[in-house]
């Protein structure tokens, strides 16, 4: 096998063994985006993706076939302090991860998930996920779908699945949560399934936001709120386009001093709410669509506060970017938006009690409150945000945690 050209050799990378698209929409989000971190902190990093190539790559990028990526000399040619996986959770991808050990690198692995794995686990957690992941059905519908999720995970831990999966994360010196809640879930995850070793080496190291993100003059204090929100809105299950018309016909009601800006793929039934809204409410009411993302961050740095009505999340990224842009949060409190229910905690958003658009509102309205009554500080908020998940912050948590396992 041929070793890599020495212009290729790097001191650190970070490796999706997927064959993503290594432009820049891939360089401005999760592997890309530690790696650009990595070199605006002044390091070296190379970005290793699946062959074959395309058009667009970066010059950072190497594409790896899985033969070579699975090949501990080809790691050893290539990176000198340490590898930074992404979309590498699932046990088929060990043999990459044990060849970059092999090689004598130290490994991190970032775990994209509410880690609510296992019933056995987090029972109750696990139950709550089973139907906020269905919440758009008929109770009936979730009670049942709960049930079958029970059952399966009582199969999945006799066929050994769990402890498969708890031996392939455990192979990482560095095991990254994106969320405080995730990071005590993987905890016990791993304990509960014989890697109580590992479960000592789970770290809190969110996804990277693009330091782009950042404050832009002071936020109107006119007693005007403006909420924005982004998301795939044609996956209705998760990202909840219902819930979302519902809770912004009840507060266009309520309160005429509140604005709506909604960004991301929309669907013919918001287009037609839209159309039928009164005027006075169509005017508060913009749908921007997929939209550049100038656009985007300027609508952050205006808004007062970022509203999220999905059924469930890993993280959210748009909220993060948000909270960058000194934007507060309203959410829902369940175990399957860990993000959120972090980013809301010290004064920077309210939380609803249950994935309802009467409980939603009330939430939307006490936070448009706390912004007219001076108890939302944007800075305080910006500077949090920043300090805990600017790309350059993330990528030097990697870095001085792989650097501490090198040594």
């Amino acid at each position: 096998m041929p070793e890599p050209v020495s212009n290729q050799t790097s001191a650190w990378a970070t490796c999706s063994p997927i064959n993503f698209r290594g432009c820049e929409i891939y360089a401005n989000r999760d592997a890309g985006l530690v790696g650009q971190g990595l070199m605006a902190n002044g390091l070296e990093c190379k970005s290793i993706l699946l062959t074959p190539s395309k058009d667009g790559d970066l010059p950072h990028i190497i594409r790896a076939t899985r033969q070579e990526m699975e090949n501990p000399q080809w790691w050893a040619g290539l990176v000198r302090n340490g590898v930074v996986f992404y979309n590498s959770s699932h046990p088929i991808h060990a043999p990459i991860l044990l060849a970059a050990k092999a090689a004598g690198l130290p490994v991190a692995i970032n775990v994209d998930n509410t880690a609510i794995f296992d019933f056995h686990s987090r029972p109750r957690e696990f139950w709550q996920k089973s139907i906020m992941h269905k919440s758009h059905r008929s109770a009936a519908a979730r009670l049942s779908i709960a049930f079958a999720g029970v059952l399966k995970s009582h199969y999945r831990k006799f066929q050994g699945r769990y402890r498969r999966l708890a031996a392939h994360l455990a192979i990482a010196d560095v095991i990254g949560a994106v969320t405080p809640d995730a990071a005590d879930r993987l905890r016990g995850f791993l304990a509960n399934h014989g890697q109580a070793e590992a479960a000592a080496r789970v770290q809190l190291i969110p996804h990277p936001v693009h330091p782009r993100f950042v404050t832009h003059g002071e936020k109107a204090h006119d007693g005007a709120i403006t909420f924005v929100t982004v998301g795939r809105w044609d996956d209705r299950a998760q990202k909840r386009p219902d819930l979302l018309m519902q809770v912004i016909d009840a507060l266009c009601a309520r309160d005429p001093r509140m604005y709506f800006r909604i960004f991301g793929r929309l669907i013919p039934e918001m287009e037609q709410w839209h159309s039928r809204l009164e005027p006075g409410s169509r005017e508060r009411v913009l749908l921007h669509g997929v939209v550049p993302n100038a656009e985007l961050l300027e609508a952050y740095q205006a808004a007062h506060s970022y509203l999220c009505v999905s059924a469930y999340e890993s993280f959210l990224i748009a909220a993060a970017e948000a909270l960058c842009c000194g934007c507060s949060i309203v959410a829902c409190e369940s175990p399957t938006l860990p993000g959120p229910k972090w980013f809301a905690s010290d004064s920077r958003g309210t939380l609803s009690g249950n994935l309802a658009a009467k409980d939603l509102t009330r939430a939307s309205l006490l936070e448009a409150e706390a912004w007219r009554q001076g108890q939302r500080d944007s800075h305080e908020i910006a500077a949090w945000a920043q300090q805990n998940m600017h790309a350059t912050h993330v990528a030097e948590s990697y870095a001085t945690l792989l650097s501490a396992v090198a040594s």
